[in-house]
């Protein structure tokens, strides 16, 4: 599938368009080899936070792909370790754990993790202080960060701490 059409402008490098892809286009073919019929969001969908349709034995749920993360822009390696969350997209509205798809799939490197976007939410509202407002990335976890001259609202969990609530691990294949 071609991302670079959904490149946002201040992916300078394409590297996040390209890592983003590239977990969808994986995540596909690991759930049709699943069993699962797999249906891709409409662009109007993908504004709401919404990547795939999956449907298993007449159950159908949306899900939203979160591709490996750098803590910083400069960083040289991804970090499995830490899981970005996102409160306020950069367009001013709710962020992908606020509304959207039913699952959230984080890639790490040799596997999926996929969880409820609503248990998420409410492990994120326990575990995370949005009152204090850090102005450094490597700062983020458990606090409110923003990014320079943006309007979106971040914070930063472990990722031992997503692995706390429901959730499932799709080996990469």
């Amino acid at each position: 599938m071609n991302h670079e059409k959904y490149r946002h402008p201040k992916d300078l490098s394409g590297q996040n368009s390209l890592d983003g892809g590239n977990a969808e286009d994986l995540f596909k073919e690991i759930a049709e080899a699943k069993g699962f019929k797999v249906k891709a969001s409409t662009r109007e969908e993908q504004f709401k936070h919404i990547d795939f349709w999956l449907e298993k034995n007449r159950k159908k749920t949306s899900h939203e792909i979160k591709a490996r993360k750098k803590i910083s822009r400069n960083d040289g390696n991804y970090n499995d370790d830490l899981i970005w969350l996102e409160w306020v997209g950069e367009s001013g509205k709710p962020g992908w754990l606020k509304e959207g798809s039913q699952i959230i799939v984080f890639e790490q490197e040799n596997e999926f993790i996929l969880v409820e976007r609503e248990k998420l939410l409410d492990l994120a509202n326990n575990l995370c202080s949005l009152e204090v407002v850090v102005n450094k990335s490597s700062k983020a976890l458990y606090c409110a960060y923003r990014r320079f001259k943006r309007r979106d609202l971040l914070s930063i969990i472990k990722t031992s701490d997503l692995k706390t609530i429901k959730h499932e691990i799709w080996k990469k294949i």
